[in-house]
């Protein structure tokens, strides 16, 4: 069974991503996002969820764990609004991968 690729955000990113064939989620709040994933991680319709990073600030520490600690679906949190980062989105997509995967990947 070919598995899809989710993003949940709060604005109109799912948009932008939904040009690429990425199905977008919007949601108003935290308290939203944790209702989806949870439906999602029961499903297993999705194999990667992209998730606002804005999103997870509004969760518990437990809840947070459980999310990161998914294999199916993976899910990563990825920083969407533009602010100052120590390191570029690319690298920290790629240290998400590597700890997924456990090896480097080079692009």
């Amino acid at each position: 069974m070919k598995q899809k690729v989710l993003i949940i955000t709060q604005d109109e990113f799912s948009l932008g991503f939904e040009l690429s064939q990425v199905k977008g989620c919007a949601v108003k709040n935290s308290e939203e996002a944790k209702k989806k994933l949870e439906e999602i991680m029961n499903s297993k319709e999705y194999g990667v969820v992209l998730l606002d990073e804005e999103l997870t600030k509004g969760f518990d520490l437990k809840f947070k764990k459980k999310v990161f600690a998914s294999d199916s679906p993976m899910i990563m949190s990825l920083p969407l609004k533009r602010e100052f980062r120590e390191k570029p989105m690319e690298d920290e997509f790629l240290d998400f991968i590597r700890s997924a995967i456990g090896f480097k990947i080079r692009v």
